[in-house]
C-alpha cells in the first residue's frame, strides 16, 4: 500500500510535502497535476518552484468555472488520462480549488 501524505498546512507545508516527495514520489508511475488556468498561472509556479524533489509531473488543464463541473468533463478527463498512460499506481494531484484571486 502506497504512503499517503496528511494534511499538511502552515509555513512548512510546502517543505513536509517535499520531503514527502523524496521519500515516496518513485512509488508512482507518473504523477500528474490537474489544475485550471486561474491555478496555472497564481498556484503552479511557486508549487513548482517549491519542490525540489518533484521533478517529472505531466499537466492536466481544465478550463476554470463552475461549467467545468459537470460528468461531460469528468468523462473527458478519465479519457485524457488514459491517453497520457495513467494507471493504478499514478498520482493525481488537484492543485487549487475554490476561492477568487
Amino acid at each position: 500500500m502506497k504512503s499517503n501524505p496528511s494534511i499538511l498546512f502552515g509555513i512548512n507545508a510546502m517543505q513536509e510535502l517535499d520531503h514527502w516527495f523524496a521519500k515516496n514520489g518513485s512509488r508512482y508511475s507518473k504523477i500528474i497535476a490537474l489544475l485550471d488556468e486561474n491555478t496555472m498561472e497564481h498556484c503552479l509556479p511557486e508549487f513548482a518552484g517549491a519542490l525540489e524533489n518533484l521533478t517529472d509531473f505531466e499537466l492536466l488543464e481544465i478550463e476554470s468555472g463552475e461549467s467545468s463541473k459537470s460528468s461531460e468533463i469528468l468523462f473527458q478527463l478519465f479519457s485524457a488520462l488514459q491517453e497520457m498512460g495513467a494507471d493504478r499506481s499514478c498520482l493525481l494531484i488537484n492543485l487549487g480549488g475554490g476561492g477568487n484571486l
